[in-house]
């Protein structure tokens, strides 16, 4: 499957089976059954579902990641996360709501 770039401004609800790759601005509900990566310096608003998730960027608003989130250094997440497993480096900023539900069906 071909991953969906985001590299404009965009405002939309998206339906993905591959990835789908924020570079820039993004409002909407994502809906994606591989993995969501917010690029650094961009940013997300709205709600993503999704199986896995990378966040390098800015993200605000509800995350539902069914397997793995992965949070870098420099990376701000304000929130609800709702996921089976989170990495997270010393230099992320979480603020918000975080349940983290191993073994989730």
């Amino acid at each position: 499957m071909t991953p969906l770039l985001i590299d404009v401004p965009t405002q939309s609800d998206i339906e993905h089976n591959g990835d789908v790759i924020i570079l820039s601005e993004y409002r909407g509900t994502i809906h994606c059954e591989s993995t969501v990566y917010i690029k650094p310096n961009a940013s997300a608003q709205g709600e993503i579902h999704t199986q896995n998730a990378h966040v390098m960027g800015y993200f605000n608003g509800f995350l539902e990641v069914r397997e793995r989130v992965i949070f870098t250094d420099g990376s701000r997440f304000e929130g609800i996360l709702d996921t089976s497993n989170m990495v997270c480096s010393l230099g992320t900023t979480i603020i918000g709501e975080i349940r983290v539900t191993p073994n989730k069906i």
